[in-house]
């Protein structure tokens, strides 16, 4: 299912979440993942993603599949906030995910919420590993980003960066 979901052939992953749900119709993971994989098959099937999603969460709260799964589900609604706080819970059942913990960093850095970026950024550092060493330039240039945007700077050589204090997410 999460191959087929990474490899983008949804219909195989819909297909393998439906073998699973014949079997097992109230396991929460599957449910969401099924829901994951619709929200991805265009937007006259959001409405049943976000059911599905919702479902699974309700078929196993303490899961942070279903948790990141819906926060996913919310993020490419660009509902944010809402987004957040499904990571914020599945980081509550797996602490030490590090897809969770990078989907939730990109997030803290959108919503220009630098201080608890900071510290979640420490944490990922500690996960890296030396096979990583692209993602570490990537959170050091993130970090120096999110330095100049703190202080009010806006550079020209980094356009993602042109702060504003005011508002939250964009």
């Amino acid at each position: 299912m999460q191959r087929n979901y990474e490899s983008k052939q949804y219909k195989k992953g819909l297909k393998a979440c439906e073998q699973i749900l014949k079997k097992h119709p109230q396991h929460g993971e599957t449910t969401s993942m099924k829901g994951l994989i619709l929200n991805q098959l265009g937007p006259t099937r959001k409405a049943e993603a976000h059911d599905l999603s919702k479902k699974g969460l309700r078929y196993d709260l303490t899961s942070h599949i279903c948790w990141h799964v819906l926060g996913m589900i919310y993020r490419s609604d660009r509902n944010y906030e809402e987004a957040l706080k499904c990571y914020q819970n599945a980081i509550k059942f797996d602490k030490e995910n590090l897809n969770i913990l990078k989907d939730m960093a990109v997030l803290q850095i959108q919503c220009r919420l630098y201080e608890p970026y900071t510290v979640l950024s420490s944490s990922l550092r500690v996960g890296l590993t030396e096979g990583n060493e692209a993602e570490v330039v990537a959170a050091e240039t993130a970090d120096s980003t999110e330095l100049d945007c703190a202080s009010g700077w806006t550079s020209s050589s980094r356009r993602s960066c042109s702060c504003s204090t005011n508002s939250r997410c964009f």
